[in-house]
C-alpha cells in the first residue's frame, strides 16, 4: 500500500529535476515511468538513475506511474495545492486526490521496476561548480556517431574534462583531482547531461562495479560508466609554448561575417572556410560558387619569426567553425594559435594541422581550449587564388 501527502509544487519540482532521465515512448513501459518511494521520485534509462526528494507530510509506501500524465495533471494544479497519492496492495494504478477531486493514473508493478543497485567503493571526494561548468562546455563537442560508442562520452581525469567528436576536441579545467576509482570516469553523454545541470558542491562517490554517483542536496544521479578506453586526446594539442602565429578575433563580429559569408549556401552541405591573414588584416574566405570574403576589422596578427608577409590558414567546416565559436562566446574575444600556417609564396600555401583556441586573456591552460582539425584534403587553396583574396583585403583595409 502506498499513501503520500505533498503538494503539487514540491512533486512537480522533483519531477523537474528527473524527467530529464525517462526514456521517451518507443522504450520500454516501465523506462517511461517513474518510481514513487517515500518522499522520493526516481527514473532511469538504465545507464542513469537520478533520485530526487521533496517534502511530504506523510510518505509510506512505493508506486510505479508514467511521468508524462502525472506532470500534465500537477501543472494544472497551484504549487501550494495539497495532494494526496495513494495506492493499494492489490493495484498498480496510483490515484492522485486533490481538493476538488481525484484522477486514476496508469502505473506498473512495483516489483517491475529496473534498480541501479550500487555499492560504495570506499572513496568519495568533492567537487565544486567548475566540475559542471566544464561538462556543460564539452558537451557540444560530444561524438553523435553511434558506431564509435567510445566518443558519445565526456571523459574526466587529470583535472579536466574531455570531449571530442574527431574533428573538434574540447579541454576543460575541472578544479577536480582524485587517484583510484575516481581518478578516470568516463560519462556517457546522458549522464555528462545531468551533471553539467548540478548546481553547486558536488560529493562525487565511487561505486563497485563501474558506477558512480554525483550528490547534491536534493538530488542523487548514479551512473555506470561506459568501460572502454578514451583516445590519447594528449597527442593532438600541440605542445609548443610559442606559437609561431597567433590571430585574435572578436567572436560576435566572426560569428556575424560567417553567417553573411555562407548565407547562400546549402544548409545540407556546409562549405568550406578559409581565414587569409597578413600583416595588413584578416580575410574570411568561403569557398562555394560566386564566392564570398569579408574583413574581419577588429582581428589582429601576430607573427613570429614569419619573414614573409601574407600567411594562409588551413580550411575549416563553416558549421563546425560556428560551435566553436559558439563555445568561447562568453569571453568575446578568442585567440588561435599553433596549428601549421604556411606562407602563400611556399609551394604548399595551406596543409593540415591542428588549430588551437584559446580566451585572449589565457596566458595558460587554466581557462580551456578547443582544438580543431582541418578538413580532409589538406591544401585549402592555390596560390593565384590566394593572392587574389590577399589583394582584396588589402582594398578592404584601405577602404
Amino acid at each position: 500500500m502506498m499513501r503520500i501527502v505533498t503538494t503539487a509544487g514540491q512533486l512537480r519540482a522533483a519531477l523537474n529535476l528527473v524527467a530529464p532521465v525517462v526514456s521517451r515512448a518507443g522504450a520500454a513501459p516501465v523506462l517511461t515511468c517513474v518510481l514513487l518511494n517515500g518522499a522520493t521520485v526516481t527514473a532511469t534509462d538504465l545507464t542513469v538513475e537520478a533520485r530526487a526528494e521533496f517534502d511530504a507530510s506523510q510518505a509510506d509506501g512505493a508506486g510505479v506511474v508514467q511521468i508524462q500524465p502525472l506532470r500534465r495533471l500537477l501543472c494544472t494544479m497551484d504549487r501550494g495545492q495539497v495532494i494526496t497519492l495513494s495506492r493499494e496492495t492489490h493495484l498498480v494504478a496510483v490515484t492522485l486526490e486533490h481538493g476538488r477531486g481525484r484522477v486514476v493514473l496508469p502505473g506498473i508493478d512495483v516489483a517491475e521496476w529496473p534498480h541501479m543497485d550500487f555499492a560504495y567503493g570506499g572513496l568519495s571526494r568533492q567537487a565544486d561548480e567548475q566540475l559542471a561548468r566544464a561538462v556543460a562546455r564539452c558537451l557540444p563537442f560530444v561524438s553523435a556517431e553511434k558506431t564509435r560508442y567510445y566518443l558519445n562520452t565526456v571523459l574526466l581525469a587529470e583535472g579536466v574534462a574531455v570531449a571530442t567528436d574527431g574533428w573538434r576536441l574540447a579541454v576543460e579545467p575541472t578544479g577536480f583531482h582524485c587517484d583510484g576509482a575516481l581518478a578516470t570516469l568516463l560519462l556517457p553523454i546522458s549522464a555528462a547531461q545531468r551533471v553539467a545541470a548540478l548546481r553547486g558542491g558536488v560529493d562525487v562517490v565511487a561505486g563497485e562495479g563501474g558506477h558512480v554517483r554525483f550528490v547534491v542536496p536534493g538530488l542523487t544521479v548514479t551512473v555506470k560508466l561506459v568501460d572502454a578506453e578514451y583516445p590519447n586526446w594528449r597527442r593532438v594539442v600541440p605542445a609548443d609554448p610559442a606559437p609561431h602565429l597567433q590571430v585574435t578575433l572578436n567572436v560576435d563580429e566572426t560569428r556575424r561575417a560567417l553567417a553573411r559569408c555562407t548565407a547562400t549556401a546549402s544548409r545540407h552541405l556546409p562549405p568550406a572556410v578559409c581565414l587569409l591573414m597578413s600583416r595588413h588584416g584578416v580575410v574570411m574566405s568561403v569557398d562555394q560558387p560566386g564566392g564570398a570574403e569579408e574583413l574581419l576589422r577588429s582581428a589582429s596578427v601576430h607573427m613570429r619569426g614569419i619573414e614573409g608577409d601574407e600567411v594562409g590558414l588551413v580550411a575549416v567546416n563553416s558549421m563546425l567553425l560556428d560551435g566553436v565559436l559558439r563555445r568561447w562566446a562568453p569571453d568575446r574575444v578568442v585567440r588561435i594559435e599553433q596549428g601549421n600556417f604556411a606562407r602563400i609564396d611556399d609551394r604548399e600555401i595551406v596543409v593540415g594541422a591542428p588549430l588551437v583556441f584559446r580566451a585572449a586573456s589565457d596566458s595558460g591552460n587554466c581557462r580551456g581550449l578547443t582544438v580543431f582539425m582541418p578538413m580532409a584534403g589538406g591544401v585549402a587553396i592555390d596560390r593565384c587564388e590566394a593572392l587574389r583574396v590577399v589583394e582584396r583585403c588589402r582594398g578592404l583595409v584601405a577602404a
